[in-house]
């Protein structure tokens, strides 16, 4: 018995609708948080207030871009129902595409965090995050540090799990993690 094989035009338009499908559904789903930005009680809040704004301006950016998207995926539809195979476009679910690049190459990080704690024994989360952030030559326009340091804290417990590394730290409080290597 043979196997039917989805043609690759047909894939394609499927796998666009759904990528398509999940832009505009995390769009739509924000757009009430985002109005919220533009309360006057945000402009009281000093320290903050530049990157709120930026996050604004570029979310109303994504809000324009709404009926751009909306349109393609009327154009997709179209095209799927001229296909010589015809498929229920109904039961095609939305794929969620992530938006953060990759903080370097496949592995840099634990390469980074390994070479980090064998020079200096031990390091704090943040201390780590800055020595991947300037081994990698990463450029602060393009990367927020502050994701790059969450991104570390998370591969530091993973490896933590994995009994890579070791914790010194307890997990009680706002405390600053501190790693080493295991005995």
């Amino acid at each position: 018995m043979r196997r039917f094989v989805t043609p690759p035009s047909l894939k394609w338009l499927i796998n666009k609708k759904a990528r398509l499908l999940g832009e505009i559904n995390s769009i739509e789903k924000l757009i009430p948080y985002w109005h919220a930005f533009s309360h006057p009680r945000f402009e009281a809040l000093e320290r903050r207030a530049d990157s709120l704004r930026k996050d604004y301006i570029k979310n109303l950016a994504s809000e324009k871009k709404l009926p751009k998207l909306k349109t393609q995926l009327e154009a997709i539809e179209i095209a799927l129902s001229l296909h010589d195979i015809q498929i229920n476009t109904e039961l095609i679910s939305p794929i969620k595409t992530h938006k953060q690049k990759a903080f370097g190459r496949y592995g840099s990080m634990t390469r980074g965090i390994y070479e980090y704690l064998k020079e200096n024994k031990t390091g704090s989360t943040k201390e780590i995050a800055e020595f991947i952030f300037v081994k990698n030559e990463l450029e602060i326009k393009s990367i927020n540090f502050f994701e790059m340091k969450r991104a570390v804290g998370s591969r530091l417990r993973a490896m933590t799990r994995h009994g890579k590394i070791e914790r010194l730290h307890t997990l009680k409080g706002l405390q600053e993690g501190i790693w080493k290597l295991p005995s």
